[in-house]
Parts: C-alpha cells; structure tokens; sequence
C-alpha cells in the first residue's frame, strides 16, 4: 500500500513537471506576442489618418488644380463669348447688305407713290459708346441721323430728322469695341489723336459693295474708304475682327491685317 502510494505520488510529481515544462514556451513568447500585437495596432490606427506633411501637400494639389480649372474655365468662355460678338456684327453687316440690295421698304420716307420707300441704302452705325446699330439712311444723306437713339435703343420720334434706327444692339459681359477702320484710317482708342471716332458701312441696291465713311470729332472725312475692320476684344484680351472687303465679302479673322 505504501508501495502504491509512493508511486502515485511521483507520477503526480512527474506530471506536473510535464505540464511546467509543456508551458514555457508559451509563457516566454506571451511577452512578444503581445508586444507583436500592440505595434501592428498602432501601424493600423496610425494608417488612417494624414499627418500634418501630408495634408498641407494634398491641399496644395487641391488648390492648384482649382486655380488652373477656373483661369481655364474664364479664358474659355471669354473666347466664347468674343467669338459670337463677332459673328453677330458680321451677321448684322449682312443683314444691312441684303437689306440694301434686296429693296426693303422704309416707312419713316414721306412718299405719296411709294417709290422712294424702296430707294433707301442700309447700314451699320459703329461709335465709341459700346453699342452699334443697323439703320436705314430714311433722308438719303449717307449717314445715320444719330438723335434715332438713346443710350438704350431706338426712338421712334426722334428730337430731329427722320427716325433711322432699325435695330440697337448692346455690347455687354465686359467686351467692348477695341478698334474700327475705314481703310488704314482707325479709332485705336479714346487717347488717340485725329483717329476716327465713327464709322458707318452703307450697302445702296443694285451693288454688293459697301460705302464705307468715317467722321472724325463728328464731321465728315472726305472721301470712301474702300474696306472697313472692326476689332472686338474681351475683358482677358481675346480679340476677333470683323473684315469687310471692297467687293463686299465678309469674314471674321484675328486681325485684318
């Protein structure tokens, strides 16, 4: 019985040995392990925000980017936006001609026959005011009655002469007329000495090409020109011009040059 006892004892002993020495490992890595565990949670927390670096760098990117899209986006539309002032002087210079050549009554003539309403040329009245106009010549002077108009449109009871305003046209969004030629004699800009301030292309049946007069300080310079030019331009200094040949063709172009 003591026998038995003793050994029970030492396979107790023996197994407890065992199980001490089964764990050590485990205990000796614990330390690591958790270790292990603490920096990859702080690799993972640390990876999912920006440092201070790197958020002033993705802001500058940001901005840049912006600042290019908006001076792009301003310089497209300011290209745009010239391009079809020019078209519409180039289309109401060809309305004038059609009007001229294709014999469009004018009401405002005192006529009991009805002859002289159909003997009337048509025109485009270009000033320095930014706006231009297309006009019947009612009194058949070759020029425009100016007191037709005010600084807003057409007036039908105008203070003196026929009324000749047809159609006022308004440059707006900042663009604006930056020269007008007859021949080489041109308006460069309100500083410019002895430069036409005004200019008139008129269109008289049964002939396409125009008459082309320019006046300077208001009176009359002697003489036709023989082509005429208008340059319009945008606040960012996109520029079209408006060509008008001898023979009456049109075109627009960067510079008539």
């Amino acid at each position: 019985m003591l026998i038995y006892e003793f050994m029970r004892m030492t396979r107790i002993q023996l197994m407890r040995k065992m199980r001490t020495i089964m764990r050590m490992p485990l205990i000796k890595n614990l330390p690591y392990l958790f270790s292990h565990h603490s920096h990859a949670f702080a690799i993972s927390h640390r990876s999912k925000g920006f440092s201070l670096i790197e958020l002033v760098v993705a802001m500058a990117i940001f901005v840049t980017i912006s600042s290019v899209l908006v001076v792009s986006q301003r310089r497209f539309g300011g290209n745009t936006l010239i391009t079809n002032l020019a078209y519409d002087v180039a289309l109401t210079m060809r309305q004038a001609q059609v009007y001229g050549i294709s014999v469009r009554r004018v009401k405002a003539v005192s006529d009991p026959e009805g002859i002289a309403q159909f003997e009337r040329s048509y025109g485009i009245h270009i000033g320095t005011a930014g706006y231009y106009i297309l006009f019947a010549d009612a009194d058949n002077d070759k020029k425009y009655n100016t007191a037709s108009n005010s600084a807003t449109g057409c007036l039908s009871s105008p203070s003196s002469g026929l009324p000749e305003c047809v159609s006022f046209f308004k440059i707006e969004h900042g663009n604006y007329i930056k020269q007008f030629c007859g021949g080489a004699d041109c308006y460069y800009g309100p500083l410019a000495s002895n430069a036409i301030d005004r200019l008139e292309v008129l269109f008289h049946r049964p002939e396409p090409e125009p008459t082309v007069k320019g006046y300077k300080s208001g009176a009359l310079v002697s003489g036709d020109y023989g082509s005429a030019s208008v340059m319009v331009s945008s606040p960012q200094m996109a520029t079209k011009s408006i060509c008008i040949s001898a023979t009456g063709q049109m075109s627009i172009k960067a510079t008539c040059l």
